[in-house]
């Protein structure tokens, strides 16, 4: 009894020094209520390399994944090459552009879907799908690798692989779409061929650092190679591209997670360092997966992680259990908050394979918030 008055009375004592020093804070302050002190916590946008990476390797999948399915007319077996962004005429709306099609049917096109920046894990197909198909000649059209929304004209570039043969021939470009509403795009024609010994270009991530600073990153193919390595182009208005030269920023290592194939790159700057989120294939797994390279120079000196691959394939019986590609962060023209990749638990021949597209929440940075009084 006594130990239970004398607990009473500790903690009686200790709600008068609590009301004290916070009657205290009130006649400093400026007349508002305060309350007792609490650290509090909230995310705050990516600003460094760091943190990117860091919020990449911690991403947590949504559990109603995959968020986006392969089955329809125009996407048969595959949806893949995802490129999310606010849109530019509505900010609560998230658009997410798309490819999809079929190896069997050797014909792939382009898509779109939205959701609400509030309710980011729910998209709608749009019901015109697809948007972008091959006309002007074209036999095929793989993508989206990057959609830029140009403030200089207000319109949205958009590059993908431009087959002028049949798909199984392989011959592809890096083609421009543009659009001033997102949903009717027309085709520029090729913005970059190859140049030997490449016999094609394509994959390219593109980088809009102001009006006059473009930057691309694209994959290519020899007579003698497949997808050996990435390599850069740089533009003044995102239409005409010089090649910085004939060598690779970031090349197959020689064993290992990207030791048979890199495609797939998304470019971005992150505070002060240019990033490129490249897949990697490691030809003893059969697998692919999601890595980074980095370098404070938007052509040259670029550094693999040493923490690759930064995003894996999922558990065992899940449907990306085998491989995880085309893996982007977005929304790309705001603070990436989420990561989306196509997956499939397909464990032959991945052109094959039914993909279908899944999202994860980024682990965001922390920051403190201030000390109040409750």
């Amino acid at each position: 009894m006594k130990l239970r008055m004398y607990m009473l009375v500790i903690g009686l004592i200790g709600t008068v020094i609590l009301m004290v020093s916070c009657k205290e804070r009130l006649n400093k302050s400026d007349g508002k209520s305060m309350v007792p002190a609490v650290q509090h916590k909230s995310t705050k946008a990516i600003a460094e390399y760091a943190e990117l990476k860091a919020a990449i390797r911690g991403t947590a999948r949504y559990a109603g994944n995959p968020v986006i399915s392969h089955g329809k007319a125009w996407a048969s077996r595959q949806v893949h090459f995802s490129i999310v962004m606010i849109d530019p005429a509505d900010a609560s709306k998230l658009i997410m552009f798309y490819g999809g099609g079929s190896c069997y049917d050797n014909d792939y096109a382009i898509g779109r879907a939205t959701a609400d920046v509030a309710n980011p894990y729910v998209w709608i197909e749009y019901a015109g799908n697809p948007i972008v198909t091959k006309t002007d000649g074209l036999k095929c059209i793989v993508g989206t690798h990057a959609v830029i929304w140009n403030p200089s004209d207000k319109k949205f570039y958009m590059y993908a692989d431009a087959f002028g043969e049949d798909i199984s021939q392989w011959k592809y470009w890096v083609g421009l779409w543009t659009s001033t509403d997102g949903f009717k795009f027309t085709y520029q024609g090729r913005v970059l061929g190859p140049t030997s010994p490449e016999t094609v270009v394509g994959g390219a991530g593109v980088i809009r650092e102001d009006a006059d600073h473009w930057y691309m990153y694209y994959c290519y193919r020899t007579a003698g190679a497949t997808l050996p390595g990435i390599r850069c182009a740089t533009s003044s208005d995102g239409i005409s591209w010089t090649k910085t030269g004939t060598g690779d920023i970031v090349s197959v290592s020689a064993s290992g997670y990207d030791d048979t194939y890199i495609e797939g790159t998304q470019a971005m700057k992150i505070g002060n360092t240019y990033v490129l989120f490249y897949s990697g294939h490691d030809a003893s797994e059969n697998r692919w997966t999601s890595c980074l390279a980095y370098s404070t120079s938007p052509t040259s000196g670029f550094t693999k992680d040493t923490d690759n691959p930064v995003f894996i394939a999922g558990s065992a019986g899940q449907w990306d259990s085998q491989h995880v590609s085309c893996t982007t962060v977005g929304p790309v023209n705001g603070n990436p908050k989420y990561l989306f990749y196509q997956g499939t638990n397909y464990t032959d021949n991945y052109n094959y394979a039914l993909w279908d597209m899944g999202m994860a929440t980024l682990a965001l940075p922390t920051a403190e918030g201030r000390k109040t009084c409750q």
